[in-house]
């Protein structure tokens, strides 16, 4: 792991109010950064020729290896440690999860209704609005995950409007 690598971690870990459990392999570096409110971890890989991997929780988001891809991903993990960036998921009536997450700010989800989360969840490729609403009909929930897992929260239908749940 060369000195830039071991800056830049010191970095996301300065972020994340966490030290980074470092492991190093031969062409590979994996750091986990244990969430200090006790939810999942974020893990960010780098390694020889390829892109950097970050897990913020479920789903693998890739950054090039150079100045504007590690830019970008310590502005994302900033803001996910700020609270500005969180990542949706979703639960059925049965309580399974969703095998994938997505991303989105903070933001996007203030006033939102039935409609807007349907089209919110689309863009971002989490489920179609078809989907979405058969989901939330069901009994299902769109979860939605900081980094400090205090503020979790998820959205429900009850009747025909959204609501948000702790």
């Amino acid at each position: 792991m060369d000195l830039a690598i071991k800056l830049f971690l010191k970095k996301l870990g300065s972020l994340l109010h966490s030290e980074g459990a470092v492991q190093e392999e031969a062409h590979r570096t994996t750091a986990v950064f244990a969430n200090p409110t006790g939810g999942p971890a974020v893990t960010v890989r780098f390694g020889d020729g390829m892109d950097i991997c970050a897990v913020l929780h479920k789903t693998p988001r890739y950054y090039p290896q150079d100045d504007g891809g590690l830019a970008q991903l310590e502005k994302v993990l900033g803001d996910y440690a700020a609270g500005r960036l969180v990542t949706l998921d979703y639960t059925d009536r049965t309580g399974g999860e969703g095998r994938q997450d997505r991303a989105v700010a903070l933001r996007d989800l203030d006033g939102i209704d039935l409609d807007g989360l349907a089209a919110l969840c689309l863009k971002t490729g989490l489920l179609t609005g078809d989907a979405l609403r058969d989901l939330l009909a069901a009994g299902g929930s769109v979860n939605v995950r900081f980094w400090d897992r205090a503020k979790d929260f998820r959205f429900v239908q009850k009747g025909a409007a959204l609501q948000k749940e702790k």
